[in-house]
């Protein structure tokens, strides 16, 4: 197995995209992302706007489908101060 491509993706309905990330608006292109790409880190927010699927979804989508970024997940906080961010790990098999 070769070296796979991995992308940076950035969920959010209205900040700019940080260079070297692929933007997500709403909480649909971003599973569809999740299942069509290797993500190394995911920034997500929560809030999506109005009457509209949260970054709760997302990490739903993240768990049910078991395709969890390599690196990281982080979180914007609302007041755009520092960017809370998650260490992954794979879930661990359940012993019968």
């Amino acid at each position: 197995m070769g070296d796979t491509m991995m992308i940076h993706v950035y969920l959010d309905d209205y900040r700019p995209c940080p260079k070297g990330f692929v933007l997500a608006r709403n909480a649909e292109e971003c599973k569809l992302l999740i299942d069509s790409e290797s993500i190394d880190i995911l920034s997500l927010d929560y809030d999506l706007g109005w009457n509209e699927p949260t970054g709760y979804e997302v990490v739903r989508h993240l768990v049910e489908s078991a395709r969890y970024p390599k690196k990281s997940i982080c979180i914007p906080p609302a007041r755009r101060e520092e960017c809370i961010c998650i260490k992954c790990c794979r879930p661990m098999r359940r012993w019968k």
